[in-house]
């Protein structure tokens, strides 16, 4: 996963599976909007580890870098992906 794009479409898909199929934009407030919460982010962190091959520490769960797609593929970047 080295394209942003992709990595991008790779999160979108990973929350739209979390998120039993709501509709959901690069931009949509997932902690505000209720589409996550304590225990889908959990799954959440669990699938993005498991699919880039990252290790997200308790300190990396922040709101800011699960607020929205946008915000959870600017992370994953981060990490070296």
């Amino acid at each position: 996963m080295s394209s942003n794009g992709s990595v991008l479409a790779t999160v979108k898909a990973i929350v739209t599976e979390i998120s039993d199929g709501r509709p959901i934009e690069d931009d949509t407030l997932l902690i505000v909007e209720r589409v996550i919460d304590s225990l889908t982010l959990i799954r959440l962190v669990g699938l993005i580890q498991k699919e880039f091959d990252i290790q997200v520490k308790d300190r990396d769960i922040q709101p800011e870098n699960f607020e929205n797609v946008q915000a959870i593929a600017a992370f994953v970047k981060s990490k070296g992906c």
